[in-house]
């Protein structure tokens, strides 16, 4: 992973120990970081996400039976978000996907990418496509709009507050960033308020679409089979998921936030894990977990020291 941003002044790098360990945390003041952000000014290095591209004219047929959304109609400068299921139905692989109606642009997590990469070459067969990791030449770097940039591929996300995420070329970022410097804290606070999954934190290894805030806009019910399409369709129908995502407020008793993976519990018993917590602006201290579902959403639960209430995701 190679930072751009790291040379600007105020640059904070976080922690080896955090999920966004390398990136810059904040630059100064990350209060006035995400005020700023939900006024409409910031840049985000997401210096951890991958880019892959896939050419060809079959490729959205060829992402569509793969992945978990219907990418048919895809035009010009849409976007959106698919998954890759494992044939069980976990979660695998969160891809956002952007089509410039010549070439399909997916980024994801990199950490993950080289996994991806390799299923996606695996599964071609005969579909006349080209699948690359272009990391090297493109990175992403997120900002609080929510237009199609003029110049670059976009990303909208469909979550509240999140904005876009643009490819660049790494030779553009640091104009790009300079402008409106932000950490990626800021990044974490929308996030986690807009009840936005991410992979890795949010999800574990048999995770199911299901009990994150992935349904609506990740996964199309009605389109054809791809991978994992049982389970998904089983649970939606007849049943419902063991978890549920859910927005914790913390009471801030303790100085120190939950660390990913921290244990949540109700009357002694553990019941779910911390995805992420961050200091909001306006919330305080705030985490996202993933809880077991028959939980009452009115219980007052435990974590790290602290009492947490809910506010109910998916």
């Amino acid at each position: 992973m190679t930072l751009v941003s790291a040379s600007l002044p105020g640059a904070v790098i976080v922690e080896p120990s955090h999920a966004d360990a390398g990136l810059v945390w904040h630059f100064g003041d990350p209060f006035a970081e995400q005020r700023a952000w939900a006024a409409g000014a910031g840049c985000v290095e997401l210096a951890n996400r991958s880019v892959l591209t896939i050419e060809g004219d079959e490729r959205l047929s060829y992402l569509n039976a793969l992945t978990t959304q219907l990418l048919l109609g895809l035009k010009p400068q849409d976007s959106t978000i698919t998954l890759n299921l494992s044939p069980q139905g976990f979660v695998l692989h969160e891809i956002h996907v952007i089509d410039d109606g010549k070439k399909t642009w997916l980024i994801c997590e990199a950490s993950t990418a080289q996994e991806l990469l390799d299923y996606f070459l695996k599964m071609r067969f005969r579909t006349v496509v080209e699948v690359r990791d272009v990391s090297d030449n493109f990175m992403i770097l997120a900002q609080p709009d929510n237009a199609v940039h003029s110049e670059f591929p976009t990303f909208i996300s469909p979550f509240a507050g999140l904005g876009r995420e643009i490819v660049v070329p790494r030779d553009s970022a640091l104009s790009l960033i300079a402008d409106n410097p932000t950490g990626v804290w800021t990044y974490n606070a929308i996030r986690i308020a807009a009840g936005a999954p991410r992979q890795g934190i949010e999800t574990d290894h048999h995770t199911i679409p299901l009990e994150l805030n992935w349904l609506t806009n990740a996964v199309h019910m009605d389109k054809g089979c791809y991978r994992g399409q049982e389970t998904v369709s089983k649970v939606a129908r007849i049943g419902k998921p063991p978890r549920r995502h859910t927005l914790l407020h913390l009471d801030g008793s303790v100085d120190s936030l939950p660390e990913h993976g921290a244990e949540v519990t109700l009357d002694g018993s553990a019941i779910g894990f911390i995805g992420q917590a961050v200091q909001h602006y306006e919330l305080g201290p705030i985490a996202s977990a993933v809880i077991k579902r028959s939980v009452s959403t009115d219980a007052v639960l435990d974590v790290a020291g602290m009492r947490a209430s809910q506010e109910l995701i998916a």
